[in-house]
């Protein structure tokens, strides 16, 4: 069902893959927009699968109502796949891109990946099996951890208990509510070794050439704590300093739903869009 009520994104593709980590065929849904433009943006949503979610279609409207020139520059893809977790997923949407990018019109000049949450370091790990692309690459990071299973560790607000329960509802596995419980939920549901596992719910700081990185947070999300993210680019800047990273701190107190209260939010990711 096509979710997205605007009347610029109402095309979709259906892609199916093996996928590598769980062995079973994988669905996803690519909505994107009719233009033929070779400039194009992949938009990933957070949580722990890849729905079309109620902020993205809110940035997606605004974008076209009130950055419109700037919109129809660019031809825009939001992936969706609801039957395979997140995590395991980079390998798939690298596919669905390549794919994208070697069917255009023409050859594509520039690739920009927006992840919102975990959205974003899912397409950061998506680059890495990118490399062989040799346009320019933009990602955009918004409110994303840069380690999922240490920043809920870190998060005094996160229950764990309630997290690792959902997950268990997923998984139909049991669990005791702490975070090797929820380690052992997701090894349980893959072939993954634990090292392969961590790498897996991580930011990936190879992201082959051509890259910038660009991060939007919030000093105040309830979600995902970041001073601990800002840790994390610290400690790794020697391999991040080659993409030339960029910080857009916002002052609210949200995860991923600024955009319901003004469109300010959508400035900052249009001066990235046209950034040079």
């Amino acid at each position: 069902m096509i979710k997205y009520y605007d009347k610029h994104l109402i095309n979709y593709n259906i892609f199916k893959h093996k996928n590598i980590y769980t062995g079973k065929e994988t669905i996803s849904q690519v909505y994107h927009s009719n233009n033929n433009s070779t400039k194009h943006i992949y938009i990933l949503s957070g949580g722990v699968y890849c729905y079309f979610d109620k902020y993205m279609e809110k940035m997606l409207h605004d974008l076209y109502k009130y950055k419109t020139s700037i919109a129809n520059n660019y031809k825009i893809f939001v992936i969706t796949n609801d039957d395979t977790v997140k995590l395991f997923l980079e390998e798939t949407i690298a596919k669905i891109i390549k794919h994208e990018i070697n069917h255009n019109y023409k050859p594509v000049e520039e690739i920009i990946l927006l992840g919102f949450s975990a959205g974003g370091f899912i397409l950061s790990q998506s680059l890495a099996r990118l490399k062989d692309i040799k346009c320019k690459k933009k990602l955009i990071t918004y409110d994303s951890p840069h380690h999922l299973l240490k920043t809920f560790t870190h998060n005094i607000n996160l229950n764990m208990n309630l997290l690792t329960k959902y997950y268990t509802k997923k998984f139909n596995h049991d669990c005791d509510g702490t975070i090797e419980d929820l380690l052992k939920i997701l090894l349980k549901s893959t072939n993954l070794s634990k090292e392969q596992l961590f790498k897996s719910v991580m930011f990936n700081y190879d992201m082959g050439d051509n890259v910038s990185y660009y991060c939007i947070y919030n000093k105040y999300d309830p979600i995902v704590e970041y001073d601990y993210v800002n840790y994390c680019i610290i400690k790794n800047y020697d391999k991040l300093k080659k993409y030339n990273p960029k910080l857009y701190p916002k002052n609210y107190i949200n995860h991923c739903t600024d955009m319901y209260f003004s469109i300010t939010y959508l400035d900052q990711i249009c001066n990235i869009l046209l950034e040079k």
